[in-house]
């Protein structure tokens, strides 16, 4: 096949493995001179250079201290759930009063509700699910107080769902009166998962595929208690009861390291399987893309043990898969 590209024609095809022909390959620019094709070496170099794979990950000063935080403070519970805390930058006490804002921002949600009875009903229901669930506790009155952040929260609809048709966002870079918010303090921390187009090429490197997803992946994840006061949020189901303070009690959606502690959390269970399960070790830390798992073997057989030792290792942290598709 003969292609015109930015760097001329180029020929491509099938060659047979057993040719021990030499193969020369080569740019022809045949591209009247202008000034971005002068320099036609400059181009190919950098193509290689932005295809070539890095030799190690380079973790910013920042993205270290994360990982090293993470390291140091993570644990799992009697049920073996992980545990985590949160990764802060900085003192805490740089915050400011933040119970205020988050008040006039609930106030305007109600307003919304009034004139959306639907998507009140729907925000009622994920809220009462997030207690019921123990995911998020009321705070006691009597409660010692400590430095705390209020976090205002929005609904987020998303009619192409198959499972969750709202998401409730907790706006933790909603600024304090100090000019500070929740996420001005917390560490990113680095991104440890394989790139999306390296999951899927492998992939469809596989004679017998399969998919699912983690249910509510961030909330099997709980946040240490010393932090939960860091998460507070404002409540009440109707407008006529008192509002009431909650704790989240489990990694927050719209907190700056939420998605790192959920990785790490993952590649953590991966690590403590490796030697007793190689090839699910393996497959946990490459085939999965945030809560996305995306992988498959040449054999049924394989395949097969290989979705139910993903399922039973996953189960003994708290991860349940779900939405299971298969090509076979």
């Amino acid at each position: 096949m003969f292609q015109e590209t930015v760097f001329g024609w180029i020929v491509a095809g099938p060659a047979k493995s057993e040719n021990n022909c030499t193969v020369h390959s080569f740019f022809l620019n045949v591209t009247p001179a202008r000034p971005s094709c002068f320099d036609l070496n400059d181009k190919i170099t950098k193509f290689w250079e932005l295809e070539e794979v890095p030799k190690e990950i380079v973790y910013s000063f920042e993205e270290k201290m994360c990982v090293d935080h993470f390291n140091k403070s993570v644990k799992r519970n009697g049920e073996g759930r992980f545990v985590v805390r949160l990764p802060l930058r900085e003192n805490i006490n740089t915050l400011g009063a933040s119970r205020s804002i988050a008040l006039k921002r609930f106030l305007s949600l109600e307003n919304r509700f009034r004139s959306n009875p639907k998507l009140k009903q729907k925000y009622v229901e994920f809220m009462e699910e997030y207690v019921n669930l123990g995911h998020m506790e009321r705070v006691n009155p009597g409660e010692k107080e400590e430095k705390s952040y209020y976090i205002p929260h929005h609904a987020v609809l998303r009619d192409s769902s198959a499972t969750t048709k709202l998401r409730v966002v907790f706006d933790a870079s909603c600024a304090t009166d100090s000019g500070k918010s929740l996420n001005d303090l917390l560490l990113k921390g680095p991104n440890i998962q394989d790139e999306l187009i390296c999951i899927i090429a492998r992939f469809r490197s596989y004679e017998y595929v399969m998919s699912s997803d983690i249910e509510k992946m961030y909330r099997q994840i709980w946040v240490s208690n010393t932090d939960t006061n860091l998460q507070r949020i404002l409540w009440r189901s109707k407008p006529d009861e008192p509002i009431t303070e909650f704790k989240l009690k489990t990694i927050t959606y719209g907190t700056t390291p939420a998605s790192y502690l959920a990785m790490g959390c993952l590649m953590k269970l991966a690590e403590e399987m490796q030697e007793l399960f190689p090839v699910t070790h393996k497959a946990i830390t490459n085939d999965f893309y945030m809560d996305d798992y995306l992988g498959g073997a040449n054999d049924i057989t394989a395949a097969e043990k290989l979705r139910d030792d993903v399922i039973n290792i996953l189960n003994t942290s708290g991860f349940k898969l779900r939405k299971w598709i298969a090509n076979d």
